[in-house]
């Protein structure tokens, strides 16, 4: 709790945490994919969306703006939402519902086919992006909504964790799904 771990140790987390969402993709079907509990709940599909999304038009974009110094140069910053994430390593386990939206409700994908290779393009950026993190100073930061002024390896830390956040979601849905 609470240490610094290498940048390598947490793209092997993300590394791990990915693997485990990929082969899952085969335990659903075309149909189970896309189906929703009710319309305020994503399908099983919308999250890998969203997780697909959330790291490469988010998170690894913050992470850029803080490697080119196009963030804020500060101390601090953390809200306390993200001083305890930080702390512990993990989001804590609690549902957090944004009301449905175009801007921020992932589509549905087309198809599972490409999801995996989508993930797998996730670890490639992360792997490409690593050195810069390496490098980048710590008080260079960008604000996320809900944990307030994050550095880049903040961002980059947060990828795996928001990763196995996802997992108890998914365990409700294959829940509703059937899928064991």
């Amino acid at each position: 709790m609470g240490t610094i771990m290498s940048l390598e140790k947490y793209y092997r987390q993300c590394e791990t945490i990915a693997s485990l969402w990929i082969e899952d993709i085969n335990r659903y079907t075309d149909e189970q994919f896309l189906r929703k509990p009710d319309d305020r709940q994503w399908s099983i599909g919308q999250v890998y969306e969203h997780l697909i999304q959330s790291a490469m038009s988010f998170h690894l974009e913050q992470i850029r703006l803080c490697t080119d110094k196009r963030g804020v140069e500060m101390q601090g910053g953390k809200k306390p939402p993200g001083r305890i994430i930080y702390f512990f390593g993990n989001i804590p386990p609690m549902r957090i519902q944004v009301p449905p939206s175009p801007t921020y409700t992932p589509k549905q994908p087309s198809g599972k086919n490409e999801i995996a290779d989508r993930l797998r393009g996730v670890l490639r950026v992360m792997k490409e992006i690593q050195p810069a993190v390496e490098s980048a100073s710590q008080s260079q930061k960008t604000e996320h909504p809900a944990f307030g002024y994050l550095n880049a390896r903040e961002w980059f830390q947060l990828i795996p964790m928001h990763y196995r956040h996802h997992r108890r979601q998914q365990s409700r849905l294959n829940k509703f799904l059937g899928v064991k």
